[in-house]
């Protein structure tokens, strides 16, 4: 089983208790508990990472369990404030897991803002195959047991259409554009969206995304490393000048020129 890439004792202490209290609500409804991101891949800051988790159902889950998980989950940030806001807990029965489909609903614990329904795009799709390759299981069996290999091909189709997406989203008049660390959080995205594509599904951190995208186009190497600067400093709102939204635009056409084709 892959390690969590932390000793910190609170964010160690806050994932028990959120497994626990999913135990609690749920009992052998949940098949397992699994952890994604950058507590596993690498480079994650308890100062400015979220806890990304997975909670695998025997069904779909009750709206009738809403409740009892949001008071759970107020009572681990109550014990653990850092935490607030910055746990993301995705609920998904076994049989999506499984198999690959795109429209599925999803329930989602976000951000501490109560339960949202996703419907499943690109971006999960892949998190579903990041965390067959290497989620770190906290209850349950091994994750690679519960989800079916994706074709090289599909991965590939998938990589080339998150890459697509991102490309037209900067591109486009985005509100959030407008802040700092967002900017900042776009270009490191664009990184790892240009080196997933060119390791066919591989997922690296934040850091060793963008150390390959400075090295592949070396007149960004910059804007790459102020972006990985703001991001360990939280982000925030900020000029204009220090990360351009027009060099935003202008790098994603320059990483993403051979995951688009």
């Amino acid at each position: 089983m892959p390690a969590l890439r932390t000793t910190d004792a609170d964010t160690l202490a806050t994932i028990d208790e959120m497994v626990a209290a999913n135990l609690a609500v749920l009992g052998d409804r949940l098949v397992g508990v699994y952890v994604y991101g950058s507590l596993v891949t690498g480079d994650f800051d308890p100062l400015v990472s979220d806890i990304d988790l997975v909670a695998v159902l025997t069904g779909a889950l009750d709206i009738g369990d809403h409740d009892p998980l949001r008071a759970a989950y107020a009572g681990v940030t109550a014990a653990h404030p850092q935490w607030d806001q910055r746990v993301e807990l995705a609920y998904i029965p076994l049989a999506e897991l499984r198999t690959y489909r795109a429209d599925y609903e999803q329930p989602m614990f976000s951000h501490g803002d109560g339960f949202e329904v996703c419907t499943v795009g690109v971006d999960w799709l892949l998190n579903r195959e990041t965390l067959r390759r290497c989620g770190a299981t906290l209850y349950g069996p091994e994750p690679a047991r519960l989800i079916d290999p994706l074709p090289r091909a599909d991965v590939k189709a998938l990589v080339r259409e998150l890459a697509v997406m991102w490309r037209d989203w900067v591109a486009g008049d985005v509100a959030p554009l407008g802040y700092l660390g967002y900017r900042a959080y776009a270009v490191l995205t664009l990184c790892r969206c240009a080196y997933t594509s060119a390791h066919v599904g591989e997922v690296a951190s934040k850091r060793a995304a963008a150390a390959w995208a400075a090295q592949r186009c070396p007149a960004w190497s910059p804007l790459v490393a102020r972006a990985l600067e703001i991001y360990r400093a939280g982000g925030g709102p900020g000029p204009d000048d220090v990360i351009p939204v027009r060099d935003v635009r202008r790098f994603s056409t320059a990483v993403l020129a051979d995951a688009v084709r």
